[in-house]
């Protein structure tokens, strides 16, 4: 989504009493409805297992961004395997039934809303996510003046026709993230509650920025009830912009990677057995995150204020065209 007003103003700016009528701010029409393609790579591993060091399939994810009105846009991603895979994914190998096919993984219409008031910003997401669940979602971002703190609330409902049981999912999750300075270089986040699968407990996550890429390392702790154990996960996961910083496009449309491509390796922890689990702490996709949205969850005045080097040089690169 383009922003076509940008005004970088801290605490310290809106309460020194300058006024900034005579300022003129360019509003960019032509932007409001420009679709976007974007394109990524989608992969499917193991790693560790008894049947290889790494197998993999590799696909490609097309996702078409169709603008609306103001804050909403249509979103339909397409899965498209590649056939590059290894042996173990081919027909007869091992993880063959879970290679990646040709399918429309998600058709959801967003709608973003913000209240600048409280520092909160919104995104309501009603459609199909997952193939063949229908429903709704609910994410939302408070966060202190300075960046340095962020609240937010993750909440939806799903049901499938397909399924004759276990066909509703009901997920509520609470986080908190803590900014260790202003240019948010080191993050600590903390989510508890009932994810996608039906678990409920917590995971604790520390993430490292070096430019756009982010490497995170997380411990999670959840439990399908009561009466069953809770199954510990501990893993690392780096982020990459997976397109060119410079996205020229067309006129009327753009043609883009994705801004924050993620891949993850975990493990199970505290057990005596190291079996492929999964289903747990799981955090539904249905689109870009609301954080990721909002600049990668670096959103806040201070932060752009501490990059202001890094703002001019994209301005003068972009202006010299």
């Amino acid at each position: 989504m383009a922003c076509d007003r940008l005004k970088i103003q801290s605490l310290n700016t809106r309460v020194s009493g300058h006024d900034y009528a005579d300022v003129v701010w360019m509003d960019n029409a032509l932007w409001h409805f420009r679709p976007e393609i974007v394109i990524s790579p989608t992969l499917t591993s193991t790693i560790g297992t008894e049947f290889g060091a790494f197998d993999m399939d590799l696909g490609l994810n097309v996702n078409t961004i169709l603008p609306l009105w103001k804050g909403a846009w249509w979103d339909v991603n397409r899965i498209h395997p590649v056939g590059i895979s290894t042996r173990n994914f081919e027909q007869g190998g091992v993880f063959y039934a879970s290679r990646l096919k040709q399918v429309t993984s998600r058709d959801m219409l967003h709608q973003l809303l913000s209240l600048p008031a409280i520092n909160t910003q919104a995104r309501l997401s009603v459609g199909t996510a997952y193939n063949v669940w229908e429903g709704k979602q609910i994410d939302t971002s408070t966060q202190s003046d300075d960046g340095r703190h962020r609240l937010g609330i993750l909440t939806g409902d799903f049901r499938t026709d397909t399924l004759k049981y276990n066909n509703a999912k009901s997920y509520q999750l609470l986080s908190y993230r803590y900014a260790y300075n202003d240019a948010q270089t080191t993050t600590t986040e903390i989510t508890q509650g009932k994810f996608w699968g039906g678990d409920t407990g917590f995971s604790v996550s520390q993430k490292f920025w070096h430019g756009d890429t982010a490497f995170t390392a997380y411990i999670r702790r959840t439990r399908m009830n009561e009466f069953q154990p809770i199954v510990s996960f501990a893993g690392l996961q780096f982020s990459i912009p997976f397109t060119p910083q410079r996205n020229k496009g067309l006129e009327h449309a753009a043609l883009r990677g994705v801004n924050q491509w993620t891949y993850t390796v975990e493990t199970k922890i505290l057990e005596t057995n190291n079996q492929l689990t999964g289903g747990f702490g799981e955090l539904p996709k249905t689109g870009d995150t609301l954080a990721q949205t909002l600049n990668r969850d670096r959103n806040a005045s201070a932060y752009y204020e501490s990059r202001l080097g890094r703002v001019r040089s994209a301005f003068l690169n972009l202006s010299s065209e």
